[in-house]
Parts: C-alpha cells; structure tokens; sequence
C-alpha cells in the first residue's frame, strides 16, 4: 500500500505541473501561441493517443462516453496501429475495475456489518441522521442499482459501502493508508478535470474553434466526397449516393439517397454544441435491428446548416466507395 501511495502522489505531482504550464501558455498572445504550437506538431491534447489511452487506463471506456462518440476513438479517431493499442487497452482491467474489486475484498473480510454497526446512533444521534439523509441513496442498495443503471454510479454497491467505511473509520490504524490512496485518486480525478477545462479556455481565446483545438467541428465547412459511396449494413444498401458530402470527419447522405424501408424512426436524440440537436434512426433488416444506427440534424445551427437533413452512420455501417 506504501508503494502504491508514493506512485500516486507522484502522479498527482505531474498533473499538478502539467496544470502549472498553463500559467506560461496563457502569458502569450494568439500569433506567439501559433507560432509555438507549430514546434509540438503533432501533439496535441484532446486528440494525442497518450492522453486517450490514460484514460481508457483509468476506466473511462467508449461505452460510457456520450452515444454520439460510442467507438469513435477506436473506430474513427485512431487507424491502424493506434486503433490496436486502444483497443488492447480497452479489454485490460482499468484502475477502476482494480479498485472496485479490491474494495468489494475489504468490505467482504470486515468483521462486522457496517451498515448496521458502523454508526452509533446512541452517541452521535444528530451527526448519524444527517449522514443517513445525505447518504441514504448510496445506503440503499435498490436506489444505488438504480443510479448504476442510468450511470450515475460506476463501482459495485458493496464497493462504495467499502470506500465509505474507509472514510468513515479514516483515523483508524487499519484505514489510515486505504484512505490517502482513494483520497490521491480522488485529488488525480480533480487535476484531470481541471487539466480539461485549463485546455479548452487556452484554445478557445488564442485559436477558437479550428483543427486540434478539442473544442469544435474539423471542418466548418461540407466538402463534396466526389465520388459515389454506399452505406451497407447486413449485406443490404441501407444508402447509396454520388451526392455525399464530407463534414466534421464523416460521411453524410442527402435525404433522397435514404433506402426508407429498412430504417424506422427512433425517440433518441442528443445535442452538439455547435451543430444542435440530432435525431436518430434504428436500421431493421428482416430480424436484425442495429439501434440508433444513424442520425441528422433536421434544426441545425448555423456552423452545421450544409448538413441540414443529411444522414451518417456509426463506424459499424459500412461505407463502400464505387
């Protein structure tokens, strides 16, 4: 446990000197910061391959990431060998899964139930009922499976139970380094947010929203694809058109090219910053369904308005080029 911390609070040192850069950065004006960012090409923050792997390290996976970017680091993002390697990384156990585990371990060999004995109601009546009302959600274990389901939890009930006992009984000998470690994951989980949001303002004020930036489209602008593409899905053309166009790193297809009867209408619908609220549709061929298959944006915005009404597809529709 010892090791652990000091490989922690190491970690915690270079975020906190990762953050500190900022400081440097954000003394310089638009055309200095260009002229520098031209020297750490092809680096970059949001899009480097490092960055995305610590994350899938740490337990953030495409499954939990917004629908819209389901599969989109592994599948759209990152080709060939770095698809390879986030996808290895994907399918090892996570730190969160590690600790999850490890919890579940520490409350299961506890000799006493800490849900019925490991607050005194005698003693400390006022203090104890306030902790039941904060906490009473996680207590519960039918509204904690409730949150997980919406994803609003990560860990296992048991786990949290674990993690809340440590804090509880902190000064106790036993929980005394458990509780610096989940309290240096903690301050880790702080500096990356913070990290995040430093990134997003810096860009936003020297560059705005252009290429590498993290914060807005690839390409303002549709492109014409140029040559005639297919979308096919189960061996059936669910869209076929010369018309494609290119915009924000997919192919969309007009209206018209849309093959209706394999496609029904789904009550999904998620929002994009700066292209607006898109709908979606589920693809049906014969038993098959692939839900949420493909979307559009019937309102867009202004910086999105060449792909009013045009259609795209997940990674798993495939895009065949005549």
């Amino acid at each position: 446990m010892f090791n652990i911390n000091t490989s922690l609070n190491r970690c915690v040192k270079i975020w906190n000197i990762l953050l500190d850069q900022f400081q440097l950065l954000e003394t310089m004006t638009p055309i200095e910061f260009l002229e520098f960012r031209d020297y750490i090409i092809p680096a970059s923050g949001f899009q480097s391959l490092q960055f995305r792997l610590i994350e899938f390290k740490l337990g953030l996976n495409d499954k939990l990431r917004h629908h819209y970017h389901e599969n989109y680091f592994t599948h759209v993002m990152f080709k060939n060998q770095q698809a390879e390697e986030l996808k290895n990384a994907a399918s090892e156990q996570s730190l969160l899964a590690l600790l999850e585990r490890w919890l579940e371990q520490v409350y299961d060999s506890t000799s006493f139930d800490f849900l019925e004995n490991g607050i005194s109601f005698d003693s400390v009546n006022i203090e104890a009922e306030n902790l039941r009302r904060q906490f009473s959600n996680m207590l519960n274990q039918t509204q904690y499976a409730q949150l997980k389901l919406m994803n609003e939890r990560r860990m296992s009930h048991k786990a949290m139970l674990a993690a809340l006992m440590i804090s509880v009984y902190h000064q106790q000998p036993c929980f005394q380094q458990a509780y610096q470690m989940l309290y240096l994951l903690m301050d880790i989980d702080a500096l990356i947010a913070n990290w995040r949001q430093k990134h997003i303002q810096l860009v936003q004020r020297h560059i705005g929203r252009k290429p590498g930036t993290g914060v807005g489209p690839e390409s303002s602008t549709a492109i014409p694809f140029g040559k005639r593409v297919k979308a096919m899905w189960n061996g059936v053309i669910i869209a076929d058109s010369d018309k494609a166009i290119k915009f924000d790193n997919n192919i969309y297809f007009p209206p018209d090219s849309i093959n209706r009867q394999y496609v029904e209408d789904s009550s999904t619908h998620t929002t994009c910053p700066w292209k607006g609220v898109a709908s979606y549709m589920t693809i049906v061929v014969g038993d098959e369904e692939f839900v949420d298959a493909m979307w559009y944006y019937p309102m867009p915005k202004e910086a999105a308005i060449d792909i009013k009404g045009y259609f795209a597809f997940l990674p798993d529709v495939q895009i065949v080029e005549d």
